[in-house]
């Protein structure tokens, strides 16, 4: 029988929708790119919908974060890891506030634009935790939004025809893009209830055998059959890890030989 499985996110939503069930609107996707570091913006809380009122003082909690996508410009010059001026191919490319990634040698570094003059941006290097890279020139910049598991609060609301922005405080890593999934948490802290969940979830346990075993490979754990010989009388005796047939663990070891019109298969189990 196999464990039920989910996600840390589906099961804070979950429990999410049982604690503000009264509430319209409790997890959501922006559907414009926010002005900037301290405003999101999306349909979904327009006044047609729900009172805006009531979204003064709620926690907003970054759920994902979209891939990054092209902005359309490349790296100029050869900027180091300390420089907090990027020559950019194209600078109208970019708003103050947009989260921008560059990729060297695999590793990406995160950055936010704090202004812009001509095709040079200042920015602000290595936020969300990546390392500054020093870069040669050309390379791709993509745009990226604030990283999962940010946490601001809203201060303030801005209603226009049927597009809804509020204000944050404090200020996001970077401006949310659109298709920016969030949740509105109205009473408790993110962090509370995913302290909770956490704490329910180490308390689950799942039976481990392991078989005590004094022969070299006797877990069935290696990869392979090197640790073991097989013989026989008749035909030619075939080791192989069996992964197919095993009553606990992940793999077993089988040995067949068809001589004689003899077929015989002992397995002995490795634990996952």
């Amino acid at each position: 029988m196999s464990l039920p499985t989910s996600t840390r996110t589906v099961i804070r939503q979950a429990v999410q929708g049982i604690i503000y069930a009264t509430h319209d609107i409790v997890v959501s996707t922006t559907t414009a790119a926010g002005d900037s570091t301290t405003s999101l913006t999306d349909s979904a809380l327009s006044p047609a919908t729900v009172a805006g009122e009531i979204f003064r003082g709620v926690y907003i909690y970054i759920s994902t974060q979209p891939a990054a996508t092209a902005s359309g410009s490349t790296v100029d010059g050869s900027p180091n890891t300390t420089v907090t001026t990027l020559a950019v191919s194209n600078g109208p490319d970019f708003t103050a506030g947009d989260g921008i990634q560059v990729t060297v040698s695999a590793v990406t570094e995160t950055m936010r634009v704090t202004g812009i003059s001509s095709n040079n941006l200042t920015v602000v290097r290595a936020i969300q935790g990546s390392t500054a890279v020093s870069m040669s020139g050309s390379e791709t910049i993509n745009l990226i939004g604030p990283a999962v598991g940010e946490i601001s609060v809203i201060s303030n609301v801005s209603f226009a025809s049927t597009t809804s922005k509020v204000t944050l405080a404090p200020a996001m890593s970077a401006r949310t893009v659109s298709g920016q999934g969030y949740e509105l948490h109205y009473s408790l802290h993110p962090s509370k209830m995913n302290t909770a969940i956490a704490n329910v979830l180490d308390t689950l346990t799942h039976p481990l055998f392991i078989p005590v075993t004094l022969v070299t490979d006797g877990d069935m754990r290696t990869s392979g059959t090197n640790d073991w010989t097989a013989a026989g009388t008749g035909g030619t005796p075939t080791l192989a890890k069996d992964t197919s047939i095993f009553r606990f663990g992940d793999q077993s070891l089988s040995i067949t030989n068809a001589g004689h019109q003899q077929l015989r298969k002992v397995r002995v189990h490795k634990p996952a």
